[in-house]
């Protein structure tokens, strides 16, 4: 049997938040990506009516509080972030947001047995826009595509108007008033406590743009712990530059244009750092280990025990086996190789050179 297409992140928003992001871009859909946008639009109007009664069950039946302060797994696009996640969601101890969980945040606790039965049959699956390796419902997700999806603010939005006029790095949306701050505050805890009451088990979190969030995590939950990962910067811009070329064109009501990408890559490097850097020092001793993606390629399980250890998550051995497991089922993936020319290198020196020293990488010459 055929399907209509490939899933969209967009199709599981609620119709005031669909109707605000085309509104805040003029519906400037383009004519071949119109078939999604009214897909978009007959789902949002069902994820209204879901997602009411979602709500209406949770009055009734409130989950309990979040019992453990969550792990997050912050680092920029392209450093190990999705990996790292599924190895320590392994671990039965913790627990994690799943594909369907984020992708459709407002009514999964009704939704979830049904759909993903009968979902694979009407649209393909959800693959990974970098490398086409395809993600299951109950795989560990990024915690911002339900955010995106409950309407708030969130850098993802750009992925739907790629060509829309790039506002710098107001774009990854992270100064917000403080109605706004509420807000998306009040959402996310929703969202995680009704996450956490169905699995029991510390959440692990990870986001990209938490790399930037680390004060107002630390507001929410100040016993949280940090794992920041860090990966050769050049691999990295080659890398979140086909990421979002990739999302751009697979999930964008716009057809992508050139290398539009490359100085969003530069700022945005540059200024999700300086606010981790900023806010760095507020979290408690004890409660951040940085790692390296390169060392975590060449012995994980030594990288991860530092991270159990470090964060005091209990002895590593009982999610050994699992883990174990699942490092053989991957074993002899290689990652994809990108190239640089020498004018980008020498730019990728110029601008982030001081975060490569920092981060202990060598500078590229010639």
């Amino acid at each position: 049997m055929g399907t209509i297409g490939e899933l969209k992140i967009w199709y599981g928003m609620g119709a005031a938040a669909w109707l605000r992001l085309l509104w805040r871009n003029r519906f400037a859909v383009d004519r071949g990506r119109r078939l999604t946008a009214i897909v978009a639009t007959l789902l949002s109007l069902r994820n209204t009516v879901l997602g009411g009664c979602q709500r209406a069950l949770l009055i009734v039946r409130p989950p309990p509080a979040i019992a453990l302060a969550p792990v997050f797994i912050v680092g920029h696009w392209r450093s190990g972030t999705t990996w790292l996640h599924e190895m320590l969601a392994l671990d039965d101890r913790h627990t994690a947001p799943t594909t369907y969980e984020c992708f459709a945040p407002g009514h999964f606790l009704l939704t979830e047995r049904i759909f993903t039965r009968w979902i694979h049959r009407v649209f393909a699956p959800v693959r990974r826009p970098m490398d086409r390796m395809a993600v299951g419902w109950g795989s560990p997700q990024e915690d911002e595509f339900a955010m995106l999806n409950l309407g708030q603010p969130s850098a993802y939005m750009r992925i739907a108007f790629p060509d829309a006029p790039w506002t710098g790095v107001a774009d990854l949306q992270l100064d917000l008033s403080a109605n706004v701050r509420r807000a998306w505050t009040s959402a996310f805890l929703r969202f995680l406590t009704v996450v956490s009451s169905r699995r029991s088990g510390r959440l692990v979190l990870k986001s990209p743009l938490h790399l930037g969030r680390i004060r107002l995590l630390l507001e929410i939950f100040p016993d949280a712990r940090f794992v920041h990962i860090v990966r050769d910067p050049y691999a990295v811009f080659a890398s979140t530059v086909r990421m979002w070329q990739s999302l751009s064109e697979q999930q964008g009501l716009q057809d992508a244009s050139g290398d539009r990408q490359y100085e969003r890559v530069f700022a945005t490097f540059v200024d999700l750092h300086a606010r981790f850097d900023d806010a760095r020092g507020l979290i408690p001793e004890g409660r951040l280990v940085q790692v390296r993606y390169e060392d975590l390629v060449r012995d994980p399980m030594a990288v991860l025990r530092t991270i159990y250890e470090h964060l005091n998550l209990g002895a590593i051995e009982p999610a050994q086996p699992r883990l174990r497991s699942y490092l053989t089922s991957i074993a002899g993936h290689e990652g994809a190789r990108y190239s640089l020319t020498p004018a980008t290198q020498d730019e990728i020196t110029r601008r982030w050179g001081s975060i490569i020293r920092e981060q202990g990488y060598a500078i590229c010459t010639g």
